[in-house]
């Protein structure tokens, strides 16, 4: 992606990093959030000058899909380290240290790809932060090495549609298998496994929203975002790591 090797952030703002205590931490990191946020046209704006020879409408186009993604990962922020679905869950993890952590992974990914701040490397998923840039996925991965098929990464998409469907597969069991631990979890009232359930069901939907969301936004940061290319090197690959994150959470949170 373009915008992965124009600029990078390191894994904590350095605003955040002189921060006199920990406790000081957590607003700091919403402090420069809700200041991205606010940057955010700008910096596309600027992204899209920088040879891409974006329409107008295509810029609005793109800085509108940045707000909603922004706005789409907080709200699963929100809704994850609900601090009652964490007790529910057990997790160990308070819902400030959780808020925290995912709003890290957030500044720092989406800071990386707009040039907000240099060094680091962004997201390894939506709710972690990334210890080593990307490889491309024609170098490593489960599609890398898939022989050209009819046309030019025609067998990179097949590969990655086949592997979205298992994702997904693999996703829907770890689902049902969440709520069958929450239906057969002992000691809980109607009442509360209905409160548990819906609050992992909201999660889940934002969860998605954003997948979805994000991985939109990814191709719009290329510098053709039509490409034939793009699904093979950018949306398949984004919509399988998240996929795979998510269902790994929910396995290991609701394992049986």
């Amino acid at each position: 992606m373009l915008i992965w090797t124009m600029a990078a952030l390191a894994a904590l703002p350095s605003g955040c990093e002189r921060a006199a205590a920990a406790a000081a931490e957590p607003a700091c990191v919403e402090r420069r959030l809700a200041g991205l946020a606010t940057s955010l046209p700008d910096r596309v704006e600027e992204a899209a000058e920088n040879g891409l020879e974006r329409s107008p409408d295509d810029v609005k186009a793109w800085q509108a899909a940045a707000a909603e993604t922004l706005r789409a990962w907080t709200a699963y922020r929100d809704a994850r380290c609900d601090a009652t679905l964490l007790r529910f869950e057990g997790a160990g993890e308070s819902a400030d240290a959780c808020r925290l952590r995912v709003g890290r992974t957030i500044l720092a990914d989406l800071a990386a790809r707009y040039g907000a701040q240099p060094g680091g490397f962004g997201r390894a998923d939506v709710e972690t932060l990334a210890a080593a840039p990307r490889k491309s996925p024609e170098d490593e991965g489960p599609c890398a090495k898939v022989e050209p098929a009819e046309c030019d990464y025609c067998a990179m998409n097949h590969c990655w549609e086949k592997r979205l469907k298992a994702d997904d597969a693999a996703l829907n069991a770890a689902w049902r298998g969440a709520l069958a631990r929450i239906a057969g979890k002992a000691g809980l009232s109607p009442s509360r496994r209905a409160d548990w359930t819906e609050r992992l069901r909201k999660a889940q939907r934002l969860w998605l929203r954003w997948r979805d969301e994000d991985c939109a936004l990814e191709r719009l940061e290329t510098p053709n975002p039509n490409a034939h290319s793009i699904y093979a090197l950018i949306t398949g690959p984004c919509l399988a790591a998240e996929t795979e994150a998510r269902t790994q959470v929910l396995r290991r949170t609701y394992r049986r």
